[in-house]
Order: C-alpha cells, then structure tokens, then sequence
C-alpha cells in the first residue's frame, strides 16, 4: 500500500513539474532559434549541443520531447536513452518544432524571478556536469555524455526547486550534520529527486520501468560515479548550506588527485565557468560566479566565520568594527596569513575602534615575569616594564582559585599580575598628564593556560552605554587575539 501511496504521489509531481518546468534563458532560446532558422545547425548539429550546454532548462526539455518522438517512431534504444545521440538525431528539423511553438514551451517560471537559493541550485548544477564532464575524458569516456548525465541527474532537484520552492527550501535551510538533501527531499515527498528526474524524461516507461533498478542501466553507472563527485564538490563548495561539506571535499578531492591530479579543481572551474556564462548574465548581482569555485578555501572561511560566532562579543561592537572582525576571521583561517591577520589586529581594528594605545604583555617562564612584547599606540596610564610574579605571603587564592600575584617593586600586586589570575577584564581609570579621562583595561590571554595578558587604553565614555560597548569591544579583541594566537 505505502508502495501504491508513493507510486501515486510521483505519477501526480511528475505530471505537475513537467507542465511548469523550470525558468528557460530566453536569450539562450532566441540565439538557438535563430541558428535553426539561419542553416548553422543544418552544417554543423554539433553545435546545437554546445548551445545547449548554457541552459539546463532548455536542453532537458528538448531531450523530454525528443525521447517522446523517438519512442514513437521506435527508434534504437541506444539512441533514445543518449542525449547526445538524441539531439543528434533530432536536429534540426524535430528541434525545430520543439523550440518554434511557444504554445508548447514551459515558460511559467521566468529566469529574472529566481530567489537566490535557485541561483545556487543552477550553480550546483554547472558544477555538477562540468566534473562529470572533465572526469569522463580521463576516465576515456565520452565528454559529451559525461556532461549530460550531469545535468540530467540534477534535473529533480531543479523541478522540486522551482515547484515546491518553500519545501526546497525549508529542507535545505535546515539540514544537520549526518542528513543529505536527497534523503530529506524523499522522506518529504515520498520520492527520490532522481526518481523524478527520470520518470519526467522517461515518460513512456511503464510504471515499474519507471521506477525500477532498470533505469540505472550499467551503461551509465560508470557517469553516475562521475556525477556523484561533481555533486560532492558541488555541497563541498556551499558550506554554509551543507553540513557534509568537509566529508564531502575529503571524497572528491582525494578521487581528483588519484584520477587528474592537482589541476583538477581547476580543469572543472573553467568548464563550469563557461557553460555558466548566460546564467551569469541574466542573473547579474544574484547568480554566485563560478570564478570563486573553490572548496577548499570556501570551508576553511565557513570554519573561521564559525569560529567567529562564538566570539560572542563581536555582535555588540560597532558596525565597522563587526565587519572588520568578520575579515580578520577569514584571515585567521588561513594558516600561512596568521603574521599579517595579528599586523591587521593590532595595527589596524584596535586603534580604528577607539583604542588610543596597548600592549601585550608574555609569560616569561624562566624569569617569571610578566614582559611587554608588543606595544601599540600611544600608552599613558602605566610604564611598559617588566612585572615579576611572585606569591603573596601564605600563598593566598584570590576568589577565581589562582595564585595571586605582584611586583616585586611594589607593595601593592601589579594590576597586570592580578589580571592574569581572573577570569573577568579588569578596569583602571585616571587622568593622564593632560587631564583627560582614560580607561586602562586587562584581560587573560588564554582560557586552558594563561600565556600573558592584553592591556588596552581608551578615552573614558560620557555615558554608562558608551562604558558597556567599550567593555564587549575590549572582550572582543581578547578573544580575536586569542583565536588569532590559536590559544585554547
């Protein structure tokens, strides 16, 4: 019964996506009617497939029709089940009367409407059958094939994107770790993407034709694996969508280096880039370039901007300042630009965001001390000299459980000393030589093991609001220094 259930829930989709598809470039359409019209496909067919190669919507429409066309005049079924072969076959003149009735043509969607989670799905797609394209040369398998199987297999996922856009998109918005977006599309809809891809362009297939293993016949299996990296790479470059983005890049790109080698990610960029050229165009400011294809870097960024969510402070600082700090975090991710992201810290987001001067000050363990190793700005609250640690009399805990401490030149503990055993920042205000107001503030570095301390100085505020930004601004450059520093 759940089988009739299921049966009965594609028969209904397949009938409704098929009559509204998904949006054709109409500028893709005119540019291949016009070649009809004008004999260049008549000389030369097989640019009719390169053609078609920039509008997945046109091209699988015209493979749906074709394959109605040739089931009814019983053609090869080697030749029916190729795309490739089929455009072949029918070109130009069944082409022709495919494209020319725009009666006949599914024009509901309309390419300029997309959402921006539609441009990514089209994206996806040119990623998709670019690898299975780029793979299917090196594996000594036709190209040509390679690339339309890619954009076949996406075609479900396309339907379901345009035609049931809030279930696409609830679905994807809120996928967890260990979930793929297949197996949450079919658990909602009762039917695979792929499932429906097929039964769409196959629509003269019985039912268990349709829905059988017979579909993935051993012909295309080997394009199937191909497909399969693509759409690995394809999540692995959308990690702010996907999960599975680092399993999935570990997957593909240990199969690139084993079967291109470290070109790879670049061969399918540029074959991405140019079947993608007219979505780029007709989606201008909405359509994210395939120029920026890289997984690798993309989720190494997502795991910094991650990171940078759990500061929890930067959220309370300025505008520019959150912008400045988000930057740093893509910086930081970047392991060889560690030295220049604590440059662009210090020399840069600090002073820019009210601090007139600081320093930082090391754990010395040899001598026990305190050091100032790098100093910033203009300090005038306290000298930047050494602060030796030494245990107070009795060995006495302040509240937080460490150690107190002092200088040895004081009586009193040094203000940075006492720092470096509390949990919390703590504030001094005075007056400097000039009779401004300025606010000296310390903090720990470092949560597991304390390696030193920050020390920052900013203009007292006018009010208590001012007080409290410059509070979350100062724990916010603690913590960035701290990930900056990879310090737990």
């Amino acid at each position: 019964m759940n089988d009739n259930f299921s049966a009965r829930r594609l028969d209904r989709a397949s009938k409704h996506v098929s009559s509204l598809w998904f949006p054709i470039n109409l500028e893709v359409l005119t540019a291949v009617r016009h070649r009809i019209n004008d004999g260049t496909y008549a000389s030369k067919p097989e640019l009719l497939f390169e053609d078609l190669k920039q509008d997945f919507a046109l091209f699988t429409f015209i493979v749906k029709e074709l394959n109605l066309l040739a089931n009814k005049e019983g053609l090869d079924p080697q030749i029916v089940h190729n795309p490739v072969a089929l455009l072949m076959w029918g070109c130009p003149k069944a082409v022709e009367s495919i494209i020319n009735d725009d009666g006949h043509l599914p024009l509901s969607h309309l390419l300029q409407s997309v959402s921006p989670l539609q441009a990514t799905r089209l994206r996806e797609t040119a990623i998709v059958a670019s690898t299975a394209e780029v793979l299917s040369a090196k594996r000594n398998l036709d190209p040509d094939a390679g690339f339309s199987r890619g954009v076949i297999r996406e075609t479900g996922l396309n339907l379901i994107a345009w035609n049931y856009p809030s279930l696409y998109s609830r679905v994807v918005k809120n996928l967890n770790k260990g979930q793929s977006l297949d197996e949450k599309l079919t658990q909602e809809l009762g039917f695979s993407p792929v499932t429906l891809a097929m039964r769409v362009l196959k629509p003269v297939l019985s039912d268990d034709q349709a829905t059988g293993p017979s579909l993935n016949d051993h012909i295309w299996d080997n394009y199937d694996q191909l497909c399969e990296v693509g759409a690995a790479l394809a999540r692995a470059d959308n990690p702010e969508a996907y999960p599975s983005a680092e399993n999935d890049w570990k997957m593909a790109s240990d199969y690139l280096h084993k079967t291109v080698g470290p070109e790879g990610i670049s061969l399918i960029k540029n074959k991405a880039i140019e079947c993608s050229k007219q979505y780029r165009q007709a989606l201008e400011g909405i359509f994210r370039a395939v120029h920026d294809f890289n997984p690798e870097k993309n989720i190494s960024s997502h795991k910094s901007r991650s990171k940078s969510k759990l500061n929890r402070y930067v959220t309370q600082c300025a505008k520019e300042t959150q912008a400045s700090l988000q930057a740093l975090y893509s910086q930081i991710s970047e392991p060889q630009q560690t030295g220049s992201a604590l440059e662009t810290l210090i020399r840069k987001i600090i002073p820019e965001a009210g601090f007139t001067g600081g320093c930082i000050f090391l754990v010395d363990p040899a001598a026990f001390a305190l050091m100032p190793r790098t100093i910033f700005g203009d300090v005038k609250l306290r000298p930047l000299e050494r602060v030796l640690l030494k245990h107070t009399l009795g060995d006495q805990h302040t509240s937080s459980g460490f150690p107190s401490f002092m200088s040895a030149s004081a009586c009193e503990p040094d203000i940075a000393a006492t720092a470096l055993s509390c949990a919390q920042p703590l504030i001094e205000r005075q007056d400097d030589y000039n009779g401004e107001g300025l606010t000296g503030m310390y903090a720990s570095l470092g949560d597991a093991k304390k390696v030193g301390v920050l020390y920052l100085e900013a203009p007292d505020s006018t009010d208590t609001s001012g007080d409290h930004q410059t509070m979350c601004t100062f724990k916010a450059m603690r913590q960035a220094l701290a990930d900056a520093l990879k310090l737990d």
